[in-house]
């Protein structure tokens, strides 16, 4: 396991370093849309075994947190 951190590191610097990391992320975005969000919510859930009311909670903390965050970082750095 300590192996391949470092080993997967070194990978993703070099597909950022190359160009490939900003191509495979466009490619990603241009079929994002909020309705495929849902697809990955429903199979991660599948994978844990928990049912979406255990997570509701938490991700709402989260995303409050992560609106405070986001609104404090463009109100003094813009």
């Amino acid at each position: 396991m300590i192996v391949r951190f470092p080993f997967y590191a070194g990978i993703m610097g070099i597909m950022e370093h190359s160009g490939l990391l900003e191509i495979v992320s466009d490619w990603f975005v241009s079929f994002s849309a909020p309705a495929t969000y849902p697809f990955w919510a429903l199979p991660l859930l599948a994978l844990t075994r928990l049912p979406a009311g255990k997570v509701l909670g938490y991700s709402a903390v989260v995303m409050v947190y992560g609106i405070a965050v986001a609104s404090l970082c463009i109100s003094f750095l813009s």
